[in-house]
C-alpha cells in the first residue's frame, strides 16, 4: 500500500510585510466558557479568542516563512511550530489588530516540532484545555493565516477525527515519528501552521502542524497540554531547557509498526547518545522503559512531562526491562 506523504504547512512568502506598530491591549485571560456550548456559540468563541492569535514572520537575508502562533501566558509566550522559526532569523509577530512587535526565541524542539517565542507588549493569552478531556467527535475550530498576510486570523470548523495519532516524517534528519497527534477535519493550509485549535469551551488544545498533501480533512495538531509544564518553566526562567537524558524513541504503537513486539507498554529506547546521562548508566537500544520515580511511562509524552518537572543536577529513577527482566539505574539529568 502506498504511503500518503506528508507535507508540514509552511508557506515560503516572497512578500515583506509593513505596518508595525506597537500593540496596546491589556494583559487579559480570554477566560473559558463553562458547560456545555451549542454550535450556535462558534461565532462568540471566535470574537473571544481572536485577539490572542497571532501571525509570525520569519526572515533571514536568504529566506523567509509565514506561519502562525498563539499566545499562551500574560507574560508573552507565543507557541508555534519549529518548522516556522527559521534558524536565526528575526521574527516579528502580528496581532489580528494590525500591529505588531518583535519577538525573542526562547524555546525549541525540533523533534516534537514546537517553538516558544516571547514578546515584550502584553497580549490576550488562551487558556490550555487537557487532552484527557478531548473526544473523537468534539466540534473544533481551527484558526491562523493561510498563504499570506491576506488572509490572516482565518478561522474553519470541523470535529475531532481521531486521537494519538502518530505519523513518519521526513526531514533534515531523516526519518523520525511525531506521537500523540489529535486528527481533525478542519480545513488547514501551508501558514496554518502553529495555529490554534480551539474547543467549545474556547480552549487551546491544538497546534496545527501537519496536513497530509493531496488530500482533504486530514489535518493533525500537537496537543498543547504536552507543552503546559515547558510554559510553566519558561515563565520561572527565560534561560529553561528541558533536561537532557539522551535516548530517543517511541511507544508501543510505532514499536509494533516498525516489527518491535513489547510486552505491556512502555518508551521503546531506539538511539542512546554516546557519552550521556543514559549510556553513562548502562540504558541500551532495545531497552523498554516503564516508570520514571514512580510514574507510569506509556508513551512520549508522558516522558516529556516528567522531565519537564525536573532541572538538571536532579536524579531521576528509572524503571525499564530487558529481555522480560525488570531493571532499575539512578540517572542524574544534565542540560544538553
Amino acid at each position: 500500500m502506498k504511503k500518503a506523504s506528508v507535507l508540514l504547512a509552511i508557506f515560503l512568502s516572497g512578500f515583506m510585510f509593513v505596518g508595525c506598530g506597537k500593540n496596546s491591549a491589556s494583559t487579559y485571560l480570554v477566560e473559558p466558557r463553562e458547560g456545555i456550548v451549542t454550535q450556535y456559540d462558534f461565532s462568540d468563541i471566535a470574537n473571544d479568542v481572536n485577539s490572542a492569535i497571532v501571525t509570525v514572520y520569519s526572515a533571514t537575508n536568504q529566506e523567509e516563512s509565514l506561519g502562525s502562533g498563539v499566545c499562551v501566558s500574560q507574560y508573552g509566550h507565543i507557541l508555534t511550530n519549529s518548522h516556522v522559526v527559521l534558524n536565526g532569523a528575526d521574527n516579528t509577530v502580528y496581532f489580528s489588530d494590525g500591529t505588531s512587535t518583535q519577538s525573542n526565541l526562547v524555546y525549541r524542539d525540533s523533534v516534537r516540532d514546537i517553538a516558544i517565542l516571547k514578546i515584550n507588549v502584553n497580549s490576550p493569552y488562551l487558556s490550555i484545555g487537557d487532552i484527557d478531556e478531548v473526544c473523537v467527535g468534539d466540534e473544533i475550530i481551527a484558526c491562523g493565516t493561510p498563504l499570506t498576510m491576506t488572509f490572516q486570523n482565518t478561522f474553519t470548523k470541523g470535529i475531532i477525527s481521531a486521537l494519538d495519532r502518530c505519523l513518519e516524517v521526513t526531514g533534515d534528519g531523516g526519518v523520525s515519528y511525531m506521537q500523540g497527534l489529535i486528527q481533525h477535519d478542519a480545513s488547514i493550509n501551508p501558514g496554518n501552521s502553529g495555529g490554534a485549535l480551539i474547543n467549545r469551551k474556547g480552549e487551546l488544545i491544538g497546534i496545527n502542524t501537519l496536513k497530509v498533501s493531496s488530500y482533504e480533512g486530514l489535518g493533525f495538531a500537537i496537543p498543547a497540554s504536552n507543552v503546559k509544564g515547558i510554559i510553566q518553566n519558561l515563565i520561572q526562567s527565560d534561560n529553561y531547557e528541558l533536561p537532557y537524558i539522551g535516548i530517543m524513541g517511541f511507544d508501543s504503537k510505532i514499536a509494533k509498526q516498525n516489527g518491535v513486539a513489547i510486552n505491556g507498554v512502555g518508551y521503546y529506547v531506539a538511539c542512546v547518545d554516546s557519552d550521556s546521562p543514559a549510556s553513562r548508566v548502562g540504558i541500551e537500544v532495545g531497552d523498554v522503559i516503564t516508570q520514571i520515580n514512580g510514574q507510569k511511562i506509556c508513551k512520549e509524552s508522558d516522558l516529556i512531562d516528567i522531565l519537564a518537572k525536573y532541572k538538571a543536577g536532579q536524579v531521576l529513577n528509572i524503571q525499564y526491562t530487558r529481555n522480560n527482566t525488570q531493571k532499575n539505574v539512578i540517572l542524574n539529568v544534565v542540560n544538553r
